[in-house]
């Protein structure tokens, strides 16, 4: 029988441990490999995470500086808005004011053009009376100087 401590045993079983070892610190370097690899994969994502993130961030704040300009306009505009506002029913206002004034000024205007043509018709009815008078007047003057001639050639003979 073959004892424990046999050399040849022993030097099989060492020879065993140190290729089990080898294969052992060979998975183990693998392993830590694989572990670093995975290390430095995941730092890489976390640098990445981080600086997306700080641009998020920065885009944000941009934006967000975006939104109180674009507030501030609209403000500014909402005021002009109102303002044009006022002006334009103070204009509305003025505007039925003058087209008040002016529709009593035409209608003040008709009836005094109204007063003008009844005067005017009476004065043609008048034109044309005297012009019929003046025409009588002068045939009337006309048969006087014959009478008138008439009456100086009977006194001459």
């Amino acid at each position: 029988m073959t004892s424990l401590y046999d050399p040849g045993r022993l030097a099989l079983a060492l020879m065993d441990l140190e290729e089990e070892l080898r294969h052992w610190c060979a998975a183990a370097s693998s392993g830590l490999l694989d572990a670093l690899f995975e290390y430095q994969q995941g730092q890489e994502k976390v640098y990445q995470a981080q600086w997306r993130a700080n641009l998020a961030r920065d885009q944000a704040e941009r934006d967000r500086d975006d939104v109180r300009q674009e507030q501030e306009f609209v403000a500014q505009l909402l005021n002009r808005t109102r303002d044009a506002v006022r002006t334009a029913e103070w204009t509305s206002k003025e505007v039925d004011q003058a087209q008040y004034e002016a529709g009593e000024a035409l209608r003040y205007c008709r009836d005094e053009l109204s007063k003008a043509l009844e005067w005017l018709k009476r004065a043609e009815e008048r034109l044309d009376r005297a012009v019929k008078w003046l025409a009588q007047a002068e045939a009337n003057l006309s048969a006087a100087m014959r009478h008138l001639s008439s009456a100086e050639s009977a006194l001459r003979n």
